[in-house]
């Protein structure tokens, strides 16, 4: 039913932009690229808007034509959100959220704040999403939009490496390879691709992680000073380099930002690390969640220690 609502919104009006959450990752970008290409071929005026550059990783995809960070809100009919489990996701356009919202996501704690909501926490990724509604709209979904399709779905299940990973995720992505894909080119920009002083700040980053609760916790913390050292401000798959550790059960990034501290957990098998995001003001998937403060690291750090004293009470 609501798919076929926001099928009627697409076929009624003709102005869209697209936002992706902030500091976006695979998914966000590679499945908002694929919803614009996709009402392009509609004929629709459409546009991506996003304060952030292109991360590193992701950078090969086609989106010169279509992101922006500004536009005229006087001529746009609809507004889709992608991939933001909540309006704060979107903070840094809310100028732009003036039109009637179309929010299109996967996590499981997404708080339903738009006018459509299309949240399906069992797929694996937006993308996923993305591509069923570009199904159900008859569009055909050629090389460029496929390799969107794929890189968002890729990033989002670890190279389907993850628990959100499915048979059906398989499917489409076998489906995706038979549009002329270059998965191994895909593979290459996605996870052999860090650029040197990426690789130098990781490395620094990875030699200061701490150990709780006889090693099933493991924590980092992450300073400005030391951003500022690399000239680097991407911590992407530092966390989940932190829990392919043995023994590590839950992964704890702590970044330090402007005013606040962003606490980025991942974990392993059903121990929830969304709870501890919800019970903090944020989201996101059993495991995979996170959340902001307004403090500085130590007391950051205190904040989920003390949460996941819930978890492994009487552990030292």
């Amino acid at each position: 039913m609501m798919m076929n609502n926001i099928i009627k919104i697409i076929k009624k009006n003709q102005s869209f932009i697209i936002l992706p959450h902030l500091k976006p990752d695979g998914d966000a970008i590679g499945s908002s690229l694929a919803l614009a290409k996709g009402l392009k071929k509609m004929n629709k005026n459409v546009k991506i808007i996003s304060m952030d550059d292109v991360p590193y990783d992701v950078k090969f995809l086609d989106c010169e034509d279509y992101l922006v960070n500004s536009v005229d809100m006087e001529s746009i009919d609809i507004v889709f959100a992608l991939d933001s489990s909540d309006i704060g996701r979107l903070e840094d356009r809310k100028e732009f959220l003036v039109k009637p919202i179309v929010n299109i996501d996967h996590h499981k704690t997404n708080t339903l704040y738009g006018e459509l909501n299309l949240v399906k926490e069992d797929a694996c990724a937006t993308g996923e999403i993305i591509y069923n509604l570009l199904n159900s709209l008859k569009i055909d979904i050629d090389s460029d939009i496929a390799t969107d399709l794929y890189t968002a779905i890729a990033s989002d299940t670890g190279n389907f490496m993850y628990s959100n990973t499915t048979a059906k995720t398989h499917e489409i992505a076998a489906e995706l390879i038979t549009k002329g894909i270059d998965v191994a080119e895909i593979s290459m920009y996605l996870y052999q691709n860090i650029p040197l002083n990426k690789f130098k700040f990781n490395t620094e980053v990875l030699s200061k992680v701490e150990f709780y609760f006889v090693s099933k916790v493991a924590l980092v913390t992450i300073s400005k000073e030391l951003k500022d050292k690399y000239e680097n401000d991407n911590t992407d798959s530092i966390v989940e380099s932190i829990r392919n550790i043995e023994g590590v059960e839950v992964a704890i990034l702590i970044d330090e930002r402007k005013n606040i501290a962003k606490i980025s957990m991942r974990s392993k098998k059903d121990i929830d690390v969304s709870s501890i995001a919800l019970n903090n003001g944020g989201g996101g998937h059993v495991n995979a969640a996170g959340f902001e403060v307004d403090s500085g690291l130590e007391a950051a750090k205190k904040i989920v220690i003390k949460e996941l004293g819930m978890i492994y009470e009487g552990i030292s």
